[in-house]
């Protein structure tokens, strides 16, 4: 990932919704890694800095 690339947290438990943002935003230029649940995402979040958290 570039230095520069925004990176976002997406969050949601419908993994369709997940994957479908996901690779919108992947084609967009954005570093995205996917979290299912809120625990999984405090544990992500906890582990590096984001640029965008879109939690829904």
């Amino acid at each position: 990932m570039a230095p520069h690339m925004a990176r976002v947290l997406l969050v949601d438990d419908e993994e369709r919704f997940r994957s479908t943002m996901g690779k919108l935003l992947r084609k967009r230029g954005f570093g995205v890694e996917e979290a299912g649940s809120g625990h999984e995402a405090l544990v992500r979040i906890q582990q590096g800095m984001w640029t965008w958290l879109s939690w829904t």
